[in-house]
């Protein structure tokens, strides 16, 4: 089953049957009941009506097996289908409160999709069942908030929230019901802001009508009566107020439009830190679930405490932070701005039917996620999670319908995207829907986003037909894959850094995988022409590692004046420095940030990998560790590993004038008792690329030899399982280029051997 949670499914409550034999004896109706009740439960809804149904046949005058079709069916949103089964609960037993609420709610979804005069007629139908269990079961399910969406779909807004409040007077605890009334407060804002909207909340004088008052001048741009709105609220007791949350995530948005983004960040973390409740939790999910994934949805819906569910979400900010090695979380604040944005530009909470789509053949295709917006138009949901396309186009002469494609060009992690959006003939002003295709003839307009919008262009007919079901094919994969993932985008104010960095393993203590990254920096690339450096200037570089449920393993920081490492590139070419932490095998995600005191300077590096194991008995070497300098050494420091100083070369790039030093170290060498065993290193250079110098060797390496390649052997002896090694390698006489560098180990005794690669440039 796809799953939809719209407002009044996730307002039902659980559905369990409570199912009396009393009209059937007979064991096999009973086997049937049972089977299709705990088809239910587990959700396999299939197998649950074919039960039911053989029990109905056996019992065609018993309530239980009609009840349980209903519910099985109102499960599907076959709202039609439902409909008929309660309609025969009913013929039965006329005062059955279940059915009439049930039969409310279908009509109310059934109306949604009819003409004006039938939609009306429908909406009747739904008031009159859903009174009859207002009259006279109104403790019965959320009967009074299932009125108030009907009022909603009828644009009758104040009473759709008036009914809503009356709802928590009967079930004060009811977490779905009071999210429920908050959208509906978030929809009456939408359609009827104002002055008139503001007296009227006024004059409920509660703590939430006061929140949505400030959230009217928020969205009037009146920010400092917004702000004095919410800080009023704020200095409250918890006691008056059911819930923070809604206010801290109003001050969130608040705060940035205000220009204090870091003041927005911190009341999101303040909303995310103090949730302690399901309505809390559930509160941050409705702000959240335009940028799920299915499997985080997944997980989220199997969740039952609120504990479990604050972790959940805290863990998908990190996932997400591309700075997550640091305090801030840029994705964080980039999410409040793109949901400004989307509620400026992208609202719509309309009807979203097969008769107002331009996809009319259904060929695209949704994740479940998909189904949970309940407040933007297919924009909206686009902008929400992949931000500003980086190209729009669209088509704007006589008779062609409202059209615009974006574009987002493949990334590091993310891969190129289109989207094709439409207003259909028979859909509101801002009802955007996705497409599989445009015309051919609005291809000329989207020349630059790919070449088969050229192809369309010049085909003929036959053709033409082909390159449409191709760019169907394509939209259907962009559609699936970008609705269900997300992207960070920087915005104008940030200045990257670029830095080079490398990493080496080596076997750690206890088992453990020790894991080195080497990184430089020189003052160039931050300040590249001095502008705004000072020696004073400090310079921070953050590292962190988790593993792969999010748990930090390793993080770190430090500081660098701008002096230093303008003295450390002027003398060594740049300024170098390593993180190291012992790590379990397994996978991990590193970053490793460099930040700028007081300037929107940012360089980082974010990614994953899978830390080897050291575990095995046989021949194994660590990784190889290219340096600018080894020398033996008393100190002990960072750079320092078994009495050598390692000084790491991160640009991976040297002189020929200069030797090439490489550390590694061999383990489980076969020594036995302590004898002499006998090893040979193998090294060798492979050149890769030639760097040409000049016009006479780029012509003649058209016509010269091919690359070099260089190889040497040294005998080596060890009297310890694990040996030390280091090369100087001298390559005065290789030519400018790529290289890729392979040290083999070999024991001839046993014929075991193990070898490590890495590639560098020389110039």
């Amino acid at each position: 089953m796809i799953y939809r949670p719209r407002t009044y499914y996730l307002l039902v409550l659980s559905l369990i049957l409570h199912i009396s034999f009393s009209s059937a004896s007979d064991d096999g109706y009973r086997d049937r009941m049972s089977s299709g009740s705990r088809a239910f439960r587990d959700d396999n809804l299939s197998q649950a009506f074919r039960e039911f149904k053989a029990a109905h046949e056996m019992a065609p005058d018993s309530l239980a097996p009609l009840q349980s079709l209903g519910q099985v069916e109102f499960k599907r949103e076959k709202w039609g289908e439902a409909k008929e089964w309660f309609e025969k609960v009913l013929k039965i037993d006329k005062a059955d409160i279940a059915a009439h609420y049930y039969l409310g709610i279908c009509h109310r979804e059934i109306a949604k999709y009819k003409a004006l005069l039938l939609r009306r007629l429908e909406f009747r139908k739904a008031q009159r069942y859903l009174k009859f269990v207002m009259e006279n079961s109104p403790s019965y399910g959320l009967v009074f908030y299932e009125y108030g969406v009907l009022e909603k779909y009828r644009e009758h807004f104040t009473e759709a929230v008036d009914f809503a409040e009356r709802q928590l007077a009967y079930k004060p605890g009811a977490d779905q019901a009071l999210i429920g009334l908050h959208r509906l407060y978030d929809s009456m804002l939408y359609h009827k802001n104002g002055d008139n909207l503001r007296t009227w909340l006024a004059g409920r004088n509660t703590p939430r009508a006061r929140l949505y008052i400030g959230e009217s001048y928020r969205r009037s741009d009146d920010f400092v009566r917004a702000d004095s709105v919410f800080m009023h609220l704020m200095l409250l007791p918890d006691s008056v107020i059911i819930s923070k949350t809604p206010l801290r995530m109003a001050l969130a948005r608040l705060r940035y439009q205000q220009g204090g983004i870091d003041e927005g960040e911190n009341f999101f973390r303040q909303a995310l830190d103090s949730a302690k409740t399901l309505f809390d939790v559930d509160f941050l999910f409705e702000e959240m679930k335009y940028i799920f994934t299915d499997v985080e949805l997944e997980g989220y819906l199997s969740l039952k405490t609120a504990g479990e569910k604050r972790e959940l979400l805290s863990k998908m900010w990190q996932i997400r932070n591309p700075l997550f090695a640091t305090e801030e979380n840029p994705r964080m604040l980039e999410h409040i701005r793109r949901v400004l944005q989307a509620e400026k530009y992208y609202r719509y909470d309309g009807v979203r039917s097969k008769m107002n789509s331009p996809d009319k053949l259904q060929y695209l295709t949704y994740p479940k996620v998909f189904y949970l917006n309940d407040k933007y138009n297919d924009k909206g949901l686009v902008y929400i999670r992949h931000g500003e396309p980086d190209d729009r186009a669209f088509m704007n002469s006589q008779g062609a319908p409202e059209n615009e494609s974006w574009l987002y060009y493949r990334g590091q992690s993310t891969p190129k995207l289109m989207f094709h959006f439409f207003i259909d003939e028979a859909a509101g002003p801002t009802n955007w829907r996705l497409s599989p295709t445009i015309p051919d003839y609005m291809a000329e307009s989207r020349l630059d986003f790919d070449p088969i919008f050229y192809r369309m262009l010049i085909a003929d007919r036959l053709e033409g037909n082909s390159l449409q079901l191709e760019l169907a094919d394509r939209s259907r994969r962009d559609v699936e894959v970008g609705l269900n993932s997300d992207r960070h985008s920087w915005t104008d104010r940030i200045i990257p850094i670029g830095f080079p960095f490398y990493i080496s393993t080596f076997h750690g203590e206890n088992g453990a995988t020790r894991y080195e990254l080497y990184f430089g920096l020189s003052h160039l690339d931050i300040w590249p022409k001095m502008e705004n450096y000072a020696p004073d200037k400090k310079v921070t570089a953050y590292f962190s590692a988790v593993d792969e449920s999010w748990n930090t393993v390793y993080h770190d920081q430090l500081d660098v004046s701008a002096e230093k490492i303008k003295f450390d590139t002027d003398m060594f070419g740049l300024w170098v420095d390593q993180f190291q932490f012992d790590a379990r095998p397994g996978l991990h995600f590193i970053n490793i940030v460099i930040r700028v005191a007081d300037e929107n300077k940012v360089g980082g590096y974010k990614y994953h990998t899978t830390i080897g194991s050291y575990g095995r008995e046989l021949l194994q070497m660590s990784k190889l560790e290219l340096a600018r300098e080894i020398l033996a050494t008393d100190e002990t420091n960072k750079f320092v590993k078994n009495g050598l100083r390692v000084i790491p070369q991160p640009v991976r790039t040297f002189s020929k004038k200069d030797p090439v030093y490489v550390y590694f170290e061999v383990y489980n060498l076969p020594v036995v008792n302590g004898n002499r065993l006998d090893f040979n290193v193998t090294y060798k250079i492979k050149q890769l690329r030639k760097e040409k110098t000049s016009i006479l060797a780029k012509i003649t390496g058209i016509f010269g030899g091919g690359m070099s390649e260089t190889s040497n052997t040294i005998e080596r002896f060890a009297d310890q399982r694990t040996s030390v090694e280091y090369l100087a390698l001298d390559l005065n006489k290789q030519s400018q280029g790529d290289y890729r560098l392979e040290v083999l180990t070999f024991v001839p005794e046993t014929g075991q051997a193990d070898s490590s690669s890495i590639k560098f440039f020389l110039k």
